[in-house]
């Protein structure tokens, strides 16, 4: 076991260390745990404090009256201090995994040491008591130094009992830019076929956590290596290669939309189905459409369309993730300003018009149905050619003036 002292504690700690004093003062074991003291190792934002106690859930409940169970059957209560969620779990140990993600059931124990054990990775097994003292039973800290993801003990258990980190594995890669420990490597390698155990929900979210790590393409590579594509929809070995282009790789993806919409233009999958590749990924109906928005400003833009026909009616996001395609993916050099052009537009969509359906029922004598509809139409034209003023009143008057 490896200690060592943190001395200056960050203010994220400090603010549960109220809790952890009040749980200290009962008599009872508490330590910060997981993936935050990682973060706090590397330099990192920290997200989520976690903590664990050799306390019982009834325990913590009682000492915390404004408290809620969060995962009562696997020991965890969340307390609320200063408006602020803490999870608290008590120590344990998992028993057998049936199902290679879940433990049948928990067996609550004394020591941290045993509690440590049951985590995957030895950089996500670490400790650290409200004096700053960081324990290391599994070789975190040095596994930091090195850069390695190494699962704690042996790889090939870690791996049956849950699937799941066969993709964190890579996710870590990618997002801390390190490598895999070569016995982790062969273990993931070997324990592969898992993943069919794991939902399309959640490899769905690792990937794209990977995609937006710096070391991306070392999780793309450990994707084709290990044969993990063949748990993702529609993903081909021999489509890989192309997003392994060496001028690729300082790339970074900012969200999830930019990611789905690169890979449909490198072809890695099939660029006239994104609908139905993004459907079997269980991607949200909103990010469909954006990613749509850009394969068609893109695909516009390539065919010469330079007018406002580019622009008008798409997201400005959208437009600027469009551009950063045509730039950086297809190497293009722009001849106009997509931006420019669509800043200058006298309406965005047909939404920005000023009159609707209703008012041309109501203030010009048209009724439902076709002719409405091909009225509104002309209107947007009209207004979108600058031959028409986008005001309620003009507009109106035209409506009157062209109802024939």
């Amino acid at each position: 076991m490896i200690k060592e002292d943190f001395k200056n504690i960050p203010e994220k700690f400090q603010r549960a260390l109220p809790i952890m004093n009040k749980l200290q003062s009962s008599g009872f074991e508490v330590y910060f745990v997981g993936g935050s003291l990682r973060d706090l190792l590397l330099n990192k934002p920290i997200n989520d404090i976690d903590i664990a106690t050799n306390a019982l859930p009834e325990e913590v409940k009682k000492l915390f009256p404004h408290s809620f169970d969060t995962g009562i059957q696997h020991g965890t209560v969340t307390v609320v201090y200063k408006r602020e969620n803490y999870e608290i779990t008590t120590f344990r140990n998992d028993g057998d995994y049936l199902d290679h993600r879940h433990p049948e059931n928990v067996k609550f124990v004394n020591d941290l040491r045993e509690d440590l054990k049951r985590r995957d990775f030895s950089i996500n097994a670490l400790a650290m008591s409200p004096e700053g003292e960081i324990i290391d039973y599994y070789g975190g800290i040095e596994d930091l130094k090195n850069k390695i993801i190494k699962c704690v003990l042996n790889p090939y258990d870690r791996f049956e009992e849950d699937a799941l980190r066969i993709f964190r594995a890579v996710r870590f890669t990618s997002q801390l830019n390190f490598s895999l420990e070569n016995n982790t490597y062969l273990a993931l390698k070997e324990k592969v076929s898992l993943l069919s155990n794991i939902s399309i929900e959640r490899i769905h979210s690792e990937f794209i956590k990977m995609m937006q790590g710096e070391g991306w393409q070392k999780g793309i590579e450990l994707i084709k290596d290990s044969k993990i594509y063949e748990y993702m929809p529609d993903l081909q070995s021999n489509s890989i290669e192309k997003i392994l282009n060496y001028e690729y790789k300082k790339i970074r993806f900012s969200d999830e939309v930019l990611i789905w919409a690169v890979l449909f233009i490198l072809e890695i999958f099939p660029a006239n189905q994104v609908n139905r590749v993004l459907n079997k990924w269980k991607t949200s109906n909103e990010i469909i459409n954006n990613v749509n928005e850009i394969l068609s400003f893109c695909q516009k833009y390539q065919k010469g369309i330079l007018d406002y026909h580019l622009v008008y009616g798409l997201k400005r996001e959208n437009i600027e993730k469009g551009i950063f395609i045509l730039t950086k993916i297809n190497n293009l050099k722009l001849v106009n300003n997509p931006l420019r052009e669509y800043d200058l537009l006298p309406i965005n969509s047909i939404k920005d018009l000023k009159i609707t359906g209703n008012d041309l029922i109501n203030e010009a004598g048209f009724k439902p149905g076709v002719h409405l509809g091909k009225m509104i139409k002309l209107i947007e034209s009209q207004v979108l050619q600058e031959k028409l003023e986008n005001d309620h009143r003009v507009m109106i008057n035209f409506a009157r003036e062209n109802n024939v």
